[in-house]
């Protein structure tokens, strides 16, 4: 477990990266951020497939923070980064048709994972990493 102070527009956060399960198989992520009263602002889950190299985002869910603050962006840039160091070369995921229910929520999602470097195609999307730059 991984417990790290984070300062964003002024604001005081804790991000907890935890492994929850870990087999030869699969490892289980969760990003977890926190504003400095200990409410759940974004909460994040990943799947690691050691044997295929495979890297998975599962969900990110903005609870309790305000939309457009930056907040899941801060988990995606650590999750990239676990991503990095594990030596994976690309992260894929499913978008759900929830949570791009009307046209402007499709914009808003999909604009957050192009930010992040995503190809989207229909609901998945997958991100390249080019270990050098992160």
């Amino acid at each position: 477990m991984t417990k790290k102070q984070i300062t964003h527009d002024n604001e005081q956060f804790l991000l907890d990266i935890k492994v929850n399960n870990c087999s030869s198989y699969l490892h289980t992520y969760s990003f977890d951020l926190f504003n400095k009263h200990y409410n759940y602002i974004v909460e994040c889950s990943c799947e690691f497939y050691p044997t295929m190299g495979e890297f998975k985002v599962k969900t990110i869910t903005n609870i309790s923070g305000k939309e457009n603050r930056g907040y899941a962006s801060i988990v995606m840039q650590h999750v990239l980064k676990k991503a990095n160091e594990l030596g994976v070369d690309k992260i894929t995921g499913f978008i759900s048709p929830f949570d791009i229910g009307t046209k402007e929520l499709k914009y808003q999602v999909y604009g957050f994972y192009k930010k992040h470097g995503a190809a989207i195609k229909g609901n998945e999307f997958e991100i390249v990493l080019k270990h050098n730059e992160l």
